[in-house]
């Protein structure tokens, strides 16, 4: 399992590599967060790394996207290895008759963004279950609280305590749960 899994992540930074793409996962939701009243802050960080751990180490070696993936490196390899990967010429760009592999086509063919997607959300739901077992639920974050949050360094004490703040708080939870 554990080779598949690192042949998928290969593949697809390969892939991500030739294309020169910038592909980013799907942002999880900016107004939302995860809480449970009365957790401790060393319990917070705690569960967060565990069900993240956990998320980032899921096997998705037998999924639709990334088998996509793995046929798209494919498509990608095979070009190469016959001589049809090259760049194009100024000719070939501007009239848009480029005789080799044109690598923006291919990945738009295996709808390799989509993919990429695929695999962010299975595990942002991977962590999300893990967080609703350990006792968390979702709560909507106010204007302010978010205005706050842009304010602060990401992976920052000062961010973690205040989201900590708002996450063990009862009333919170309360009010904004969702």
């Amino acid at each position: 399992m554990r080779i598949e899994r690192l042949a998928v992540t290969l593949t697809a930074a390969s892939l991500a590599t030739l294309a020169g793409a910038q592909i980013q996962p799907r942002p999880a939701p900016t107004d939302t967060s995860w809480g449970k009243a009365g957790v401790t802050l060393e319990d917070y960080r705690t569960d967060a790394i565990l069900c993240a751990r956990h998320a980032a180490n899921l096997d998705i070696s037998g999924t639709e996207a990334a088998q996509t993936l793995v046929d798209a490196t494919r498509a990608i390899d095979n070009a190469a290895s016959a001589g049809w990967l090259t760049a194009p010429s100024a000719t070939d760009r501007a009239t848009s008759m480029s005789p080799n592999l044109d690598l923006g086509r291919t990945m738009a063919a295996y709808r390799v963004e989509r993919q990429f997607g695929d695999i962010s959300d299975l595990q942002y739901e991977t962590l999300a279950t893990c967080l609703g077992q350990l006792g968390y639920r979702r709560f909507r974050l106010t204007g302010e609280q978010r205005r706050r949050l842009r304010r602060l360094e990401h992976g920052s004490d000062e961010r973690r305590a205040y989201l900590h703040s708002l996450a063990s708080n009862p009333e919170v939870l309360s009010r904004q749960g969702l």
